[in-house]
């Protein structure tokens, strides 16, 4: 089962299901979709600790990873237009302890052909346990995601869930 996207605005404004409307831009991934080209060792994927970090309770603290994948991994291709390209990924992943659960996401597509339309790409996610029925689900809370042009532009798209996080013990 892939990802679903609903409820989506862009400056106020309900976009169509069907696709953004002109001037603003779409996306695919982000949510979970680096999972697996992370943390699968078919992926060439680097992984290297970084550091730990928080307060010593439970829950908050964690372990920060810091990861590099080569150009044509297990990620996708990045699309602009008709041209698409296959480049270079790096960043950091959170890891809570304990459960071991990744509950952020930096990453940067990097390493873009020259000629290519897009120089950049940065995404973060953030995920946190939201409240579904009388249960608690680790899931994306927010989306961020800059892609810098090739000519000196950026755009930008975010998501965040429209329900509150659920409350810790």
């Amino acid at each position: 089962m892939g990802e679903t996207r609903q409820q989506v605005d862009a400056d106020g404004k309900p976009i169509p299901m069907h696709g953004p409307p002109a001037g603003c831009i779409g996306w695919i991934g982000g949510f979970g979709t680096y999972l697996r080209q992370i943390f699968d060792p078919k992926c060439g994927t680097t992984l290297a600790f970084s550091k730990r970090f928080g307060d010593g309770k439970p829950g908050n603290q964690g372990l920060i990873y810091r990861f590099s994948t080569p150009p044509e991994g297990c990620f996708p291709p990045s699309f602009a237009n008709f041209a698409h390209a296959y480049p270079a990924h790096e960043g950091t992943v959170l890891v809570q302890i304990p459960g071991g659960n990744m509950i952020s996401l930096d990453a940067r597509s990097v390493r873009f052909p020259k000629a290519y339309p897009i120089s950049e790409i940065e995404e973060t996610v953030i995920w946190d346990l939201v409240k579904v029925g009388d249960e608690a689900h680790l899931l994306p809370v927010s989306y961020d995601k800059v892609m810098l042009l090739g000519l000196g532009a950026a755009q930008r798209v975010s998501a965040k869930i429209h329900q509150p996080p659920a409350f810790r013990s």
